[in-house]
């Protein structure tokens, strides 16, 4: 399994809360039913277009905030129990 270094997990916890509190941000949650394939990218795009990843591309915020899921999810489900994948992520 693939963890994020103790500083990309700082900044997605960071971005993960801007989301979170920022009325102009896209609609996105790190846990499974809230979160798609296209609220991801939507969500990566904001935070690059708004500044909030100096230095990095679209596609790279994407697969951090992706990362940061995957943790999330085995820590709130306890690994994956079949229903972390979004039903249009196949």
């Amino acid at each position: 399994m693939t963890e994020l270094t103790p500083r990309a997990l700082a900044q997605t916890r960071r971005w993960a809360t801007l989301l979170a509190t920022d009325d102009s941000a896209p609609a996105w949650h790190p846990l499974v039913g809230h979160s798609t394939p296209d609220s991801l990218r939507a969500a990566a795009q904001w935070l690059v277009d708004e500044g909030h990843a100096p230095g990095l591309r679209h596609d790279m915020v994407c697969v951090l905030l992706a990362l940061y899921v995957v943790d999330v999810a085995s820590e709130s489900y306890g690994g994956f129990g079949g229903a972390f994948v979004p039903r249009d992520a196949a």
